[in-house]
């Protein structure tokens, strides 16, 4: 989540992209990239990470405590 920053310090005309995973580590993390991340517009920008369930059996992304911001 990625947009210019108003005076109050909130993200405003913010866009979302997917992130993908680019590498997993010995210790079986993940590592992932957005390579969208980037802004065409000069000022102060901001970003936020969300973090969503992803599984092929579920039936929504929406599930409460499995949602984390970063």
């Amino acid at each position: 989540y990625l947009g210019q920053v108003d005076s109050n310090g909130n993200i405003i005309n913010a866009s979302a992209t997917p992130m993908r995973p680019i590498e997993k580590t010995a210790d079986d993390f993940y590592i992932f990239e957005d390579p969208q991340c980037r802004s065409n517009q000069s000022g102060l920008h901001g970003y936020t990470i969300r973090i969503i369930p992803s599984h092929p059996d579920l039936t929504t992304t929406f599930l409460p405590g499995l949602i984390y911001w970063a």
